[in-house]
């Protein structure tokens, strides 16, 4: 166990350095990508590799929950979301702090 752990943090350590400095070099000046898109994207390839190439040595099992067991904590995020944002906006609007977006909303549309 101690060893498979060392591994794997040494492995995702690897993935993370990897596509944080090749990532970061490129460029594809599109502007419906985000700046980070290249580093997410090669982190997930090298990522869907390793898990790929480890097969045979872990037992991956990869499954989808029921949508009755996801329902409840679903709601609760939700709610949770709603009433934390209603409280910042409340408490901003009491200290005049103006509330901001993130950047990618100034560029990008939703669609």
């Amino acid at each position: 166990m101690g060893k498979t752990l060392i591994w794997g943090i040494l492995l995702t350590t690897i993935v993370f350095l990897i596509s944080t400095f090749v990532g970061a070099r490129l460029n594809l000046n599109i502007a419906f990508f985000n700046a980070s898109f290249g580093t997410d994207m090669l982190m997930l390839i090298l990522s869907i590799g390793l898990i790929y190439g480890l097969k045979k040595y872990v037992r991956y099992r990869i499954a989808l929950p029921r949508f009755r067991k996801m329902l409840k904590p679903m709601l609760f995020g939700f709610l949770a979301a709603v009433i934390i944002n209603s409280l910042l906006s409340g408490i901003g609007n009491i200290f005049k702090i103006e509330s901001e977006s993130h950047f990618a909303f100034d560029i990008m549309s939703p669609l």
